[in-house]
């Protein structure tokens, strides 16, 4: 990752973790998880089959954000 602007540049690890399930308004979703790190800093980010970001997890600032659903979505 780079940021020119403030002039600083960060090496981050990508891991595709494949299909997994997920709880996107306590509805379990089978999303693309895919998990972004360096050293101590991870983030968890959940994808749909269309490429919309459900779901970005934090957990070192215990941040959870989801995306509203909508009635189209499966299980609803």
């Amino acid at each position: 990752m780079v940021l020119p602007r403030q002039g600083w540049r960060t090496d981050y690890q990508l891991t595709n973790r494949g299909q997994e399930e997920t709880a996107v308004q306590g509805i379990l979703l089978p999303l693309l998880h895919l998990v972004l790190s360096t050293g101590t800093d991870v983030s968890h980010l959940w994808y749909d089959n269309d490429g919309r970001l459900m779901k970005v997890e934090i957990p070192a600032r215990q941040l959870t954000a989801v995306r509203l659903l909508d009635s189209a979505m499966p299980g609803r």
